[in-house]
């Protein structure tokens, strides 16, 4: 079994979660680890649990089950009305509903410094935009700031290549504007 992406995130009380079905896709995880956490079922870390049923994955999560059953019906509440009315989302990022039958799949997510996904709004020349799309003069971005390169999804591969292009795009954009200001 490995690891995969069919995810949803969960507002859930104390704790920030990320609820999949797991799907047949290595991202960087061994089928090995995904196993041995499968096997912990929640008692050790990485926190991977699961169950037949909302509330079994709940309780062997140590998550509050009617908080979590009460998530799951407002998301699928979204993607019937195609659109999230708590995040914004809309139909393009909300594929399927969350089934009524299990097995259900609960990994604990915590902050993380991987990437950024979108970024401030720039201009061709990586200036800074202020709200109403106007250049603030003078404030340039690069790197995971500026990382609307990667839209809604990341290659963490290109994160290294994206800090020094923006970087360079930026850094030669200020010194022309400096230059000319002359």
């Amino acid at each position: 079994m490995s690891a995969g992406i069919g995810c949803f995130h969960a507002r859930i009380i104390a704790k920030s979660l990320l609820f999949c079905n797991l799907v047949n896709k290595n991202n960087g995880v061994s089928p090995e680890e995904v196993d041995k956490w499968l096997a912990q079922n929640g008692k050790g870390t990485p926190l991977f649990a699961h169950g037949a049923t909302l509330e079994e994955a709940a309780r062997n999560a140590g998550v509050n089950a009617a908080a979590l059953k009460q998530t799951v019906a407002q998301f699928n509440d979204f993607v019937a009305k195609g659109k999230d009315e708590a995040f914004g989302r809309t139909k393009d990022n909300l594929k399927a509903a969350i089934s009524d039958k299990g097995p259900y799949y609960i990994v604990e997510q915590k902050p993380r410094f991987a990437t950024t996904m979108g970024s401030v709004q720039l201009s061709k020349s990586m200036q800074v935009l202020d709200k109403s799309g106007k250049v603030i003069p003078g404030l340039y971005a690069a790197g995971e700031v500026a990382n609307c390169v990667h839209g809604d999804d990341s290659a963490p591969a290109a994160n290294v290549a994206w800090v020094a292009t923006s970087a360079k795009l930026a850094s030669d954009a200020a010194v022309k504007a400096i230059k000319t200001s002359k």
